[in-house]
């Protein structure tokens, strides 16, 4: 009993720190995106670069909503229903989106969802 009681306690310990381990990435992740200046129109300003660039109203979506902390799929659900597409597409153009995004240094985080 008192070994079972153990693994439950390191379980506990393992799970609480992959939650602070995922909560500090997405803090990390969310203070790279908030350095961008991003404005209604698709324009978006790295002040750290002083590199610029124009997203779409659908880019523009999803730049929101990552700066809000949601996860793609979440950002996939609000674009299935907004555009009445799949949430498998959604997800791929996401994921696509955020390939792009990394290889301008703009996003790190993983792109799987």
């Amino acid at each position: 009993m008192e070994a079972l009681l153990k693994v439950k306690s390191n379980l506990g310990y393992s799970l609480f720190k992959i939650y602070l381990l995922n909560y500090i990435l997405n803090y990390l992740l969310a203070m790279k995106l908030s350095r961008l200046a991003i404005s209604d129109e698709g324009f978006v300003f790295d002040p750290e670069t002083g590199n610029a660039y124009t997203v779409n109203e659908t880019g523009l979506l999803v730049l929101k909503a990552l700066r809000e902390g949601k996860s793609p799929p979440e950002i996939a659900q609000a674009l299935s229903e907004k555009y009445e597409i799949s949430p498998g597409a959604a997800l791929r153009d996401i994921e696509e989106f955020l390939e792009i995004l990394r290889r301008y240094h703009l996003w790190e985080g993983k792109t799987d969802g």
